[in-house]
C-alpha cells in the first residue's frame, strides 16, 4: 500500500512538472544531437585528407555548431539546476540514459573541447556546481 501510494504521489508531481520536463528533453535533445554532429564532423575529417578549402569549410562549419552548442548547454544545464532546487523528486541526481547527466554535460564539453583544439577551433569551459 505505501508503494503505491508513493508512486501516485510521484505521477502526480511529474504531471505537474511536465512542462519544466519537457523544455529539458529539449535542451538535452539539442545537445547531443550537436554533440554528436560535431564528433561526426571531426572524425571524417580526420579520416579524410582535405585541401586548405577544405579544411577553412570544415573549421566555419565546426564553430558555427560550436557556437551553437555554447547556446545550448547552458540551457540545459540551468534547466536541471532548476528542477533539482523546485522539486525533491530531482534533488539528489538527474539521471537521465543511466547517468547523472550533469557530470555527463561537463564531461563532454570536455572531450569536445579536446577534440576541436585539433582544428583549432576555440571552445571554453563549462563549469558549473553540481
Amino acid at each position: 500500500m505505501d508503494n503505491t501510494l508513493s508512486l501516485l504521489i510521484r505521477s502526480n508531481i511529474l504531471l505537474k512538472i511536465r512542462p519544466a520536463l519537457r523544455t529539458t528533453f529539449q535542451y538535452i535533445k539539442q545537445f547531443e544531437n550537436l554533440s554528436n554532429e560535431i564528433r561526426d564532423k571531426v572524425d571524417s575529417s580526420l579520416d579524410l585528407a582535405h585541401g586548405c578549402e577544405g579544411d577553412k569549410k570544415n573549421i566555419e562549419y565546426l564553430t558555427d555548431r560550436v557556437q551553437s552548442l555554447l547556446c545550448v548547454a547552458p540551457l540545459a544545464v540551468s534547466q536541471i539546476k532548476t528542477l533539482k532546487d523546485e522539486f525533491r523528486l530531482f534533488s539528489m541526481y538527474f539521471v537521465f540514459r543511466k547517468r547523472d547527466y550533469l557530470r555527463y554535460l561537463e564531461k563532454e564539453m570536455g572531450e569536445l573541447r579536446k577534440l576541436l583544439s585539433v582544428f583549432d577551433v576555440e571552445m571554453p569551459p563549462l563549469r558549473f556546481e553540481p
